[in-house]
């Protein structure tokens, strides 16, 4: 199957560390004008996190999961690459990446 990269119009990632321990919400919306698939996707992740980011689980609507990898690139700045492993119920999209500056709170 050929695979179709969607443009993301707003991408939204917070991210909590309590130790080693992340947890995380990922919300973002993409364009799909081409295909009548949800264009929000929307999921939560937590897990232990390694030296340069981390491998975890995720869980969203509808029974969808997948892994999320946060690979750190400088000290505001990594990037986020996810997959669906199952897509449930009203996931349209597969997977998806980008990167995420950190905007410290004021």
């Amino acid at each position: 199957a050929e695979r179709a990269d969607y443009p993301a119009e707003f991408v939204e990632t917070v991210i909590a560390e309590q130790g080693a321990e992340l947890r995380g919400r990922y919300r973002a919306r993409f364009d799909v004008a081409d295909r009548p698939i949800s264009a929000e996707v929307v999921f939560r992740f937590e897990g232990k996190a390694g030296e340069n980011g981390a491998s975890l689980p995720w869980t969203g609507a509808g029974g969808a999961e997948g892994e999320v990898k946060l690979m750190l690139l400088s000290a505001d700045s990594m990037k986020l690459e996810w997959v669906a492993t199952s897509l449930g119920t009203q996931f349209g999209l597969g997977s998806g990446s980008a990167v995420l500056t950190r905007r410290r709170e004021k």
